[in-house]
């Protein structure tokens, strides 16, 4: 059976311990990041949200950076 996206984004935050909208489209094959931590919190895990600095090709932008809280 094929995972669904929640599963997916939590196997690669317990593997990888933070998650980010560029690694969801990489390696989740989902765009659609906020929703499956939204879906992730209502099933009961406790996911923090930070925004990191990344490099850009014109400079810098700030993204949400997600992990398992504990």
């Amino acid at each position: 059976m094929e995972k669904n996206r929640e599963q997916r984004v939590l196997d690669y935050i317990k593997k990888y311990h933070t998650i980010t909208p560029l690694d969801a489209w990489q390696h989740c094959s989902t765009s659609r990041l906020s929703a499956a931590i939204y879906n992730l919190k209502k099933m009961g895990y406790k996911i923090k949200k930070e925004s990191v600095r990344v490099p850009t090709k014109v400079g810098w932008a700030y993204v949400a950076q997600y992990s398992l809280e504990g």
